[in-house]
């Protein structure tokens, strides 16, 4: 390791890759955005403002979720972005059967209807499929945008969660 990178280790708000935490906040909004548009283009109805003065209050902004709540809005999900340089990572993978990644199959796994963003291009997401003994048991979509993937719809079926490939039970 250089001097810089155990520098930038040490130095709150930036990362061994010496980007920082905003730097990568902006580039994971960029692709979250940027996989909403593909989602507009095929769902009826659906599509993307880009709007000055529009805000989205994140679980950790409490003041700002205050505020929209006297407004008499809620807080309907939370969702954590986490990022990481892939040849960073110093654990070994783990082993996990892939099945076909079928769109289809990602629809049925995940719960969805059959009809989900049917006029989209499809082309835009690679879909994963899971395998637990031989039965696909979890998928996900990832989307590629300006050098950044973006890992979304993750879904784990009941019967397969806290296995093997899901992760130690919390």
């Amino acid at each position: 390791m250089t001097a810089d990178q155990t520098a930038a280790r040490h130095t709150p708000g930036i990362g061994l890759s010496g980007t920082s935490d905003a730097d990568l906040y902006v580039r994971g909004a960029d692709t979250l955005l940027a996989s909403w548009e593909q989602y507009a283009r095929g769902a009826a109805g659906a599509t993307l403002l880009r709007l000055a003065g529009v805000a989205a209050a994140v679980e950790s902004d409490t003041a700002l979720r205050s505020a929209l709540e006297q407004r008499g809005y809620a807080l309907d999900e939370a969702t954590r972005a986490m990022g990481v340089l892939l040849d960073e990572i110093r654990l070994p993978r783990p082993e996990v059967e892939l099945g076909p990644g079928d769109w289809s199959e990602h629809v049925r796994v995940a719960g969805l209807p059959g009809e989900f963003l049917s006029g989209a291009d499809l082309s835009a997401f690679l879909v994963l499929v899971a395998r637990l003994r031989g039965e696909n048991a979890s998928t996900a979509l990832a989307f590629d945008f300006a050098g950044d993937c973006g890992i979304y719809n993750v879904v784990t079926l009941e019967s397969a969660r806290r296995s093997a490939f899901s992760g130690p039970p919390a």
